[in-house]
């Protein structure tokens, strides 16, 4: 506890001031440059590519908390320079203000190895071309003779031993690694010519080998991010812009992929990100935003790198200019291509086919929807109270229903002249006050008559107090919801192996995501292996069979990306939320009425969780009797 009184009794004079030994100051500094794991792999990265290296290997171990190791081939340490690899603002980048002006080296400050040997057990191999021997330093400054072959390795363990704070503020290993392969998956990017190996708990992720950029981007964010782009090209005097963006039907409305590499540097797009934006005008929705990567050659003296300790950020001369070059850019590229957006047309499923045979069905026999356009319905069979319909035991799709409805026809008997308003029973479902004393009128079934479908998508009913609407798509998604949670709780698993195995392939955060969540995956029915950055999908869920395989995984994977949690139950939530929503009757789609009997009574079993959808919107609304006569001005 602190000790408030000893502090205000100490003579502020009497403390002398003191200059701070090397080791301190240096963990210090570290502060700024080593943040977390994923900050000394982008310093140990760079200073690999400084040397130009065409070979970088990058072994993890726990997330990059127990060790970090990266072996590269490049030029490597000359012994004489051994012993200032560990001195503050010690480097061979740069000796003068006017080479910082024009550095394009990825590190020039000369404090990331001091630094980071301050808070962790470290060595530093190196080898050059003409050297006879391999030499290590550790932490402790000690040189000696060691096994390697050219290049260099740094190797750190055990980060934030000595600073127990730093090492507490550690996210699981899990998350640091997932901010590893965020920063990775840049310089993958950035530089196709190196080839990269990526091992993480002895077990290789990764390897790309030296390639050009489209196939470089096509392993790290899937093949469809670059078909579904077009190129862009800009060549001036003192600016040169490359890259791909995504055609308009491939923008998307939550985490796009968005990279800005200045001069081989990966950035963050900031600033830049609304110029792509504006650049595609009315071709895509003000929700929605492109996807990118897009290279910036610039003169070195142009930009100014050393505005952020970690060189996250820059400071750009001619901004303005470079904003406006990238917008017209974007806008030249966008009209050079066809933008129709290709419809892919998906095969039916053979469960489509086989789930139920219209045998028993007359040729030509149609089921017949309300009409106000003429003709009379009467939603209630003769002599019902409410719609308590005799048929379906649970709700069917309207494609799924022939053998089981093909002889029902609501209006069958209906007139064809004008809306006969005899047949209509206007008073509702309590009309009888006697014959419903004892129903239940927290029930649907018992409380609610059924007058109709509203654009295919609300379900209209008369009740007690006034008018009752449902939401078609949120009700059922909300049966639905409990329907999956519970078939997830029995041990038989309700799944669909695919005829063909399915190869899809993926970025690195998406396959990030099929690793973590696995369980989750296995549990809702899917089945697939993964190498590289290919998936071969084998199985899914039996419920979701009619969704096309790849989209249906692939949207999953975004929903788990949107939440940002690693919480297995909470993924599993998500998960069952995306079944049941996909799973539910369509905002649009024709309902019978045996079908809204049957969501009725699906309703009632959920009791009071039946009033809104699994997101928490609202499922059913009412409108009072009271209410309705305000608007029509019968009522004040």
């Amino acid at each position: 506890m602190l000790n408030i009184e000893s502090l205000e009794n100490k003579n502020p004079m009497t403390q002398t001031i003191k200059k701070l030994d090397k080791n301190l100051i240096n963990q210090i500094a570290a502060g700024e440059v080593v943040e977390r794991p994923s900050s000394v792999v982008k310093e140990l990265l760079e200073n690999s590519l400084d040397a130009k290296s065409s070979q970088i290997t990058i072994d993890l171990q726990n997330g990059g908390i127990d060790l970090i190791r990266i072996t590269d081939n490049g030029i490597g340490v000359d012994k004489e320079d051994f012993p200032l690899l560990l001195e503050k603002h010690a480097t061979s980048k740069i000796s003068s203000v006017e080479e910082l002006e024009n550095t394009l080296t990825m590190g020039f400050r000369g404090e990331a190895l001091a630094s980071i040997s301050s808070v962790s057990k470290f060595t530093f191999k190196s080898k050059p071309k003409d050297g006879q021997h391999a030499h290590q330093i550790d932490q402790n400054g000690e040189i000696s003779i060691c096994s390697l072959n050219q290049g260099t390795q740094v190797e750190i363990k055990d980060l934030f031993y000595n600073v127990p704070a730093r090492r507490e503020y550690l996210k699981t290993p899990n998350t640091e690694y997932n901010q590893i392969l965020k920063l990775l998956l840049g310089y993958f990017i950035a530089y196709p010519k190196v080839s990269f190996v990526l091992n993480h708990n002895s077990k290789q992720i990764f390897s790309f080998r030296s390639e050009e950029f489209q196939d470089r981007v096509a392993k790290v964010l899937g093949g469809k991010f670059t078909d579904k782009s077009i190129p862009v090209f800009y060549e001036g005097s003192n600016l040169k812009l490359s890259g791909i963006v995504s055609k308009p039907e491939f923008c998307v409305s939550k985490k796009p992929e968005q990279l800005l590499i200045v001069n081989n540097r990966p950035l963050k797009p900031d600033v830049f990100s609304i110029a792509v934006k504006n650049g595609y005008g009315s071709l895509i929705f003000p929700t929605q935003k492109p996807q990118f990567i897009l290279n910036v050659e610039i003169k070195a003296q142009d930009v100014d790198m050393n505005i952020h300790p970690r060189k996250l950020e820059a400071r750009f001369k001619y901004q303005s200019i470079l904003f406006a070059t990238i917008l017209k850019s974007i806008r030249q590229a966008l009209q050079k291509v066809s933008l129709v957006k290709n419809v892919e047309i998906q095969k039916p499923s053979l469960d489509s086919f086989l789930s139920h045979s219209p045998a028993g069905k007359s040729e030509g026999s149609s089921v017949q929807r309300p009409s106000l356009q003429g003709g009379s319905y009467n939603p209630r069979p003769q002599g019902s109270i409410g719609p308590r319909f005799q048929g379906m035991s649970s709700y069917m799709p309207t494609n799924q229903r022939q053998s089981l409805m093909g002889d029902y026809s609501p209006s069958s008997n209906s007139q064809s002249a004008g809306l006969n308003l005899d047949q209509v029973n206007t008073q509702g479902a309590l009309e009888n006050s006697s014959q419903n004393q004892d129903l239940d009128l927290s029930s649907f079934q018992n409380s609610l008559r059924y007058l109709g479908q509203l654009s295919n998508s609300y379900l209209l009913f008369e009740s007690k107090d006034g008018l009752t609407i449902i939401d078609q798509h949120a009700a059922h998604e909300k049966v639905k919801y409990f329907e999956i949670r519970n078939k997830l709780k029995s041990v038989q698993k309700h799944t669909q192996k695919l005829l063909t195995p399915l190869e899809i392939d993926m970025s690195i955060p998406k396959i990030a995501i099929l690793n973590d969540a696995k369980p989750v995956f296995e549990k809702l029915g899917f089945d697939y292996d993964i190498k590289q950055n290919k998936v071969l999908l084998t199985q899914v869920p039996a419920n979701l069979v009619k969704i096309n395989p790849e989209k249906l995984i692939l949207e999953l994977i975004d929903d788990f990306l949107n939440a940002d949690t690693k919480n297995l139950i909470e993924l599993e939530d998500i998960a069952i939320n995306y079944a049941a929503c996909r799973g539910a009757i369509k905002f649009g789609q024709s309902m019978q009425p045996l079908e809204v009997q049957s969501l009725l009574k699906s309703l009632d079993e959920l009791k009071e969780e039946k009033y809104s959808c699994p997101h928490g919107r609202p499922s059913t609304i009412g409108i009072s009797h009271d209410e309705l006569e305000k608007l029509f001005l019968r009522k004040k």
